[in-house]
Order: structure tokens, then C-alpha cells, then sequence
């Protein structure tokens, strides 16, 4: 069964995506495959203070098999979680590779122009380096049972991708003002 690896931080925005892939899975008769990835980052800070990470790991691997994947049993999705240690971005990629996973479905949240400028964001990554498309949901999106615009962006990213060389384009932004030029509105 194919799946859509679902990168996952308990966020709003990943809450979100999570609604969206669980709409998108039931309609298409797919699977999920829950991510958490630990930053390196921080397990090294907390390393360099002498906590011991190993307890923290596993906390976040039973709220990952337990209270975060609970919407997937209450919809009857098929799904996996999976729990990896690295920088997040380079983490999605390699285990969407390595899971052959169909789509990367990610939360996206607004952060002001400092902080995308300073750090950039795990999404930007991913949708640079990206070898399938990746569908970027942000926070607050609702739950999309099987409807006409999960069915659209599909078309639309899988379209994208088998017209290229296989890589998509990094974003696509979409003013819908510009959308409905001559509506009146």
C-alpha cells in the first residue's frame, strides 16, 4: 500500500496536515506514515548540559504511538509512526526515500521575514530537495473528506511533477484576488 509520510511536530500547522492527509488517505485508499523527528540539534545542547536524552526519546516516541496518532485510529487509516534522530529537513527527505513514500505532507506556519531570512524553515528545505511532491498545509486548514480540492491539489502536484524532471517547484503562491479577476469581487 502506498503512503503519505506525514512529517509531524504536534503543531497547529502539523495538526492540520495530519487532518489533511487523514482526508486525503481514506479517499484514495492509502496509508500514513507518522514522522517525529528529534533535532540533533537540541539533543546535543541538552548533552553538553549532561541530561541524559534517552528518557525525553522515548516520551515523545509513546506520545507518537499513542495520544498524536489517535485521529488515524479513530479514522481507520492504515498508518505507521516512525521516530528518527537528525536535523529535521535532511530527516523527512531521506526517510520519504527510504519509505518510499508517495507525497510528504507537512504543516506550514507564518513566521515573519527575520526568521526566513536568519533560519529558514524545515518546508523550504524539503521543498527544495524534494525527489515527490510535497504538500504544504498551513495551520488551521480543516479536515477535507475526500473533496473536490484534496482531489485537485493532487492532480495538480502529481501533474507538476511528471512534467518535469521530477522535481518540483520550490512554491507557488496563489493570491486568490488574482484568482477571481472579473468575479466583481
Amino acid at each position: 500500500m502506498q503512503e503519505l509520510l506525514v512529517a509531524y511536530d504536534n503543531s497547529a500547522a502539523a495538526q492540520a496536515a495530519l487532518s489533511w492527509a487523514i482526508g486525503e488517505a481514506g479517499a484514495r485508499e492509502r496509508g500514513i506514515l507518522l514522522l517525529y523527528v528529534v533535532s540533533s540539534v537540541s539533543e546535543w545542547e541538552l548533552a553538553a548540559i549532561q541530561v541524559n536524552t534517552d528518557p525525553i526519546r522515548r516520551q515523545f516516541r509513546t506520545l507518537l504511538e499513542t495520544k498524536w496518532s489517535e485521529p488515524l485510529r479513530e479514522a481507520g487509516v492504515p498508518h505507521r509512526t516512525r521516530l528518527v534522530v537528525g536535523r529535521p529537513a535532511d530527516c523527512i527527505l531521506a526517510v520519504a526515500r527510504e519509505e518510499d513514500a508517495v507525497a510528504i505532507v507537512m504543516g506550514m506556519s507564518a513566521r515573519g521575514l527575520l526568521h526566513e531570512i536568519v533560519l529558514g524553515t524545515v518546508a523550504r528545505h524539503v521543498m527544495h530537495e524534494a525527489q515527490r511532491p510535497v504538500i504544504a498545509v498551513p495551520a488551521g486548514w480543516p479536515r477535507i473528506e475526500s473533496s473536490t480540492a484534496a482531489s485537485d491539489a493532487w492532480f495538480l502536484a502529481r501533474s507538476v511533477a511528471s512534467s518535469s524532471d521530477g522535481r518540483l517547484p520550490t512554491l507557488v503562491e496563489y493570491d486568490v484576488d488574482d484568482a477571481c479577476e472579473g468575479s466583481g469581487g
